[in-house]
């Protein structure tokens, strides 16, 4: 009976070891994910500081293309004019001067 009261002691030891080493791991892997989530909080918050920046900058971009296409509308529409007007002026002094 002695003998069976230290088994059971012996084998309640071992289950007791088996029990911490299973919660030594437990707590590493929830160290571990602990550790991973803080790593997913900073790599969203950088993507968000970056994306701000970077959707400032892209619709100043468009901004400036609608402004150049304009200007450029504006340009385009001016050369072709001018040859027009000039003959205008031209016909117009002539007349004025020249009766």
């Amino acid at each position: 009976m002695k003998e069976s009261i230290e088994q059971q002691i012996a084998a309640a030891k071992h289950c007791m070891g088996c029990m911490h080493e299973g919660f030594i791991f437990m707590e590493e892997r929830l160290v571990q994910s602990e550790r991973l989530a803080t790593i997913g909080r900073f790599a969203s918050q950088i993507a968000h500081e970056i994306r701000n920046p970077l959707s400032s900058i892209s619709l100043n971009v468009e901004l400036l293309a609608e402004r150049v296409y304009i200007f450029d509308s504006i340009t385009s529409m001016t050369i072709r004019k001018t040859p027009t007007i000039l003959a205008v002026k031209d016909d117009t002094w002539s007349t004025i001067f020249n009766p």
